[in-house]
């Protein structure tokens, strides 16, 4: 898959991102910017908006497809649910691999926050449908990563309410931004078959 632009900056539009120019770590701009579209079109409709972020990694066992059917199928199921508790889903995901024998998945996932305070009863769904994607691993544990520790195991958040107008809310957004922009690191990217994505969004109106 082929990217434009490699930012290097630790800001980009005026929101802290996840790259560091000593380090060399660069994130594709395109990304940033669907998953700022996305943030734009939710504060626009909603009051509150909860963004949240978890991962999916698949079996290892397993010859599974090298294509993104698999995850397309589980995040139509996963948006579909979402839609009829009313919570107009958005969401924004990245296809990565690095040594393991298959691609996992980044997510970042928007909703309205005043239908929705937490983001573990719908990771909590997500923990349930992905499994259902490879057969004899139906209700298994561990595929899918809260993202609610860092890498010492210490806990840390895996989500950002944003209120609009009131106090801190650039912070919030300028938090969500960062951590959205994540799922735009270079690394481990540039791996997928020829024609296969590496990234996909919802369609904005």
């Amino acid at each position: 898959m082929r990217y434009h632009m490699i930012t290097y900056g630790p800001t980009y539009k005026g929101h802290p991102i996840m790259a560091d120019p000593d380090k060399g770590h660069g994130c594709h701009a395109e990304i940033v910017d669907r998953g700022l579209a996305i943030s734009d079109h939710m504060a626009a409709n909603h009051n509150k908006v909860l963004a949240f972020r978890f991962d999916a990694n698949q079996p290892q066992d397993g010859d599974w497809p090298a294509d993104n059917c698999k995850f397309a199928k589980f995040m139509s199921t996963f948006v579909k649910d979402l839609d009829r508790k009313g919570l107009d889903p958005r969401y924004l995901w990245v296809r990565e691999r690095s040594r393991e024998k298959h691609q996992h998945y980044h997510a970042c996932v928007w909703v309205d926050g005043s239908k929705a305070q937490s983001p573990y009863p719908l990771i909590e769904k997500a923990e349930e449908l992905w499994p259902r994607m490879f057969e004899g691993h139906e209700g298994e544990g561990g595929l899918v990563n809260r993202c609610d520790k860092d890498r010492d195991g210490s806990p840390q958040s895996n989500s950002v309410m944003l209120r609009k107008g009131e106090d801190g809310y650039q912070e919030a957004l300028d938090e969500s931004v960062r951590r959205m922009s994540y799922l735009a690191k270079v690394n481990t990217k540039g791996n997928a078959p020829p024609g296969v994505r590496e990234y996909g969004s919802s369609k904005l109106p």
